[in-house]
């Protein structure tokens, strides 16, 4: 009796977690169709009726959205054992804070998630276009073929996660994705000096970001109590994408103040770095991608092999 009753417990937590990250799949899958029709549809609008039609197509969609939100979406009350008083924003902040730090592996795995947000948004996300422009000589339309070929990417990501048997080793699956994530993506941004090897790192990068988005989702929504969940998710997100800000102001600091002109001096140094990624404008830049790629790398198999995480499996 008691073997059919553990038995029926872990039928329904891999439900739970089958629902979850099916969701999150889901939910990539139309944040990426919406990255990748917008722009076209945005152009057709703009080409045909001028820029205050697509004001006025702004100003309906928001309006239709913020309606459907209004009048048809209702929330459940949440009644819990432990009733939430109310409290200071300030102490709600300190309360979500204080459940990651009491939670370690929980806490260790946002901050990991942090790092990779800083080392994406300092290339893939932050100077990717300036640098593909630079070593182009301003080819807009190979922008345009990198920047769609990270959208088909994330779209053809997004339906594997929803169709794929959903993996119990989460925080393995998000170490592993990443790793290959950045060795695909920023070390060949970094040594490509085509289109073909641009388009192919931004599919191959890209392609496993919703396995890693989906797998964090899923163990922020399993490992937090729900009548805590507001208040972790609000620590959880500041502490993972404060860094975001910082990573567009250094790579533009980076490339501008430091990459750019060492690799326009002749030394030893920029001699060494040149037979890695060329000479000429956009190669500085190119030394940032190849340094987030293998910090990017090292870090996730570094995490990979931490005994602590098992505990979020």
């Amino acid at each position: 009796m008691l073997l059919k009753f553990e038995y029926l417990l872990e039928m329904i937590s891999f439900l739970s977690l089958y629902y979850f990250i099916k969701a999150s799949g889901m939910q990539g899958f139309s944040n990426s169709l919406n990255r990748i029709l917008i722009p076209i549809i945005a152009a057709v609008i703009l080409s045909f009726g001028g820029l205050k039609t697509v004001f006025t197509v702004d100003l309906i969609t928001f309006a239709v959205a913020f309606l459907s939100l209004l009048i048809f979406i209702k929330l459940p009350e949440i009644h819990s054992k432990d009733e939430i008083k109310e409290g200071s924003f300030l102490k709600d902040c300190l309360e979500g804070l204080s459940f990651l730090k009491k939670n370690r592996a929980l806490f260790q795995l946002i901050l990991y998630m942090s790092l990779i947000n800083l080392l994406a948004y300092l290339t893939g996300y932050g100077i990717l276009p300036a640098m593909i422009l630079a070593r182009t000589g301003g080819n807009e339309t190979m922008l345009g073929m990198v920047s769609s070929g990270m959208g088909v990417a994330m779209l053809f990501g997004s339906i594997l996660v929803i169709l794929m048997k959903p993996s119990r080793r989460k925080t393995r699956l998000i170490f592993l994705t990443m790793a290959i994530s950045f060795f695909l993506g920023d070390i060949f941004w970094g040594l490509g000096r085509n289109s073909i090897i641009w388009i192919l790192a931004s599919f191959g990068a890209n392609m496993l970001v919703p396995f890693t988005t989906s797998s964090m989702s899923t163990i922020m929504r399993t490992s937090v109590p729900l009548e805590m969940q507001g208040r972790v998710f609000s620590a959880s997100d500041t502490l993972q994408y404060f860094t975001i800000p910082i990573a567009f102001f250094a790579g533009g600091f980076l490339s501008d103040k430091l990459l750019e002109p060492f690799m326009a001096r002749t030394s030893h140094l920029q001699n060494m770095f040149s037979i890695l990624v060329g000479t000429g404008k956009g190669s500085g830049m190119a030394i940032l991608f190849l340094f987030a790629g293998i910090v990017g790398v090292v870090s996730s198999l570094i995490n990979l092999r931490n005994p602590i995480f098992k505990s979020l499996d």
